[in-house]
């Protein structure tokens, strides 16, 4: 009788130890940012920027904002004719959103977002109406532009500039093919840093959303104004600038050099995209 109730106690044991092994994890990620990283979950929205006073927001810019235009000065600094500088290049300022269209397919996938996820980085959505809307100056008469910064007119507060900034597990600032080091799409605080220069550890969305210092960069963005192509750029700590490449994971946006090293560490599906400005004048 003892020998029958063993071979029994054993048969269940045995039952509900390859049932317990059939089971799957619950809660399992493996995406780079788990938390609010879905199209299913509402990003916070941050709608308009405040409307703080600033000096350095042109006339175009403030109308752009809902700010009153800055009165006329009188100018008491006449310089003599002959030391004046020559005048620089007239610009024209663009407004318009970023569209992502999934390279694999030719469709369009949505627009970078108005919003920000918890970590303070930037996402993309489906609606229109939610698109983050930017601005930049290209000079007069040209049809593209290089090392511009974007301006965010309706994004959230850790800008206004638009940058790329430095992953939460890179073991440094630089990128190379080979490397699943990547990029976020964050506000930066201004001023812009300068075109091809070295990351800087300035304040930005992550940063101060995690408290987790991570260098940035702003004057990243280059425009074909015929094609509608936004491309980024990245400079390393060694002054190199490696091909960058863009994609998502979840409603998450990354920039890199190596979308499929970044797979394999993090091997929840990413979905490659290229960018395009649309004008919104």
């Amino acid at each position: 009788m003892r020998s029958v109730f063993s071979v029994l106690l054993c048969a269940l044991t045995v039952s509900f130890g390859l049932g317990a092994l059939a089971k799957p994890a619950v809660g399992t990620c493996s995406a780079e940012l788990c938390d609010g990283n879905s199209l299913d979950v509402v990003s916070r929205s941050l709608g308009p920027s405040p409307t703080v006073q600033r000096k350095d927001l042109s006339n175009a810019e403030r109308l752009a904002q809902g700010l009153p235009i800055k009165p006329p000065t009188r100018r008491t600094d006449i310089v003599p004719r002959k030391h004046l500088l020559a005048s620089p290049v007239p610009k024209v300022n663009y407004h318009g959103i970023m569209r992502l269209v999934e390279i694999s397919t030719g469709d369009i996938m949505g627009y970078v977002a108005n919003t920000e996820l918890s970590v303070g980085i930037l996402s993309f959505t489906p609606v229109i109406s939610e698109a983050l809307q930017i601005s930049f100056d290209i000079n007069v008469g040209a049809t593209s532009g290089t090392n511009l910064a974007f301006t965010m007119l309706n994004g959230p507060p850790s800008g206004p500039p638009l940058g790329l900034v430095q992953g939460r597990d890179n073991t440094n600032t630089d990128l190379a093919v080979g490397s699943y080091h990547y990029l976020y799409f964050a506000g930066v605080s201004p001023p812009v840093t300068q075109p091809d220069a070295y990351p800087a550890n300035i304040p930005n969305g992550y940063t101060s959303a995690t408290g987790t210092v991570r260098a940035a960069e702003s004057s990243v963005w280059s425009v074909d104004l015929v094609s509608g192509a936004i491309t980024g750029e990245w400079t390393n700590s060694n002054l190199a600038q490696p091909p960058i490449s863009f994609w998502s994971q979840g409603v998450a946006l990354y920039a890199g050099s190596d979308s499929n090293a970044f797979f394999s560490r993090y091997p929840s599906r990413i979905r490659p995209f290229r960018l395009e400005f649309v004008s919104t004048v």
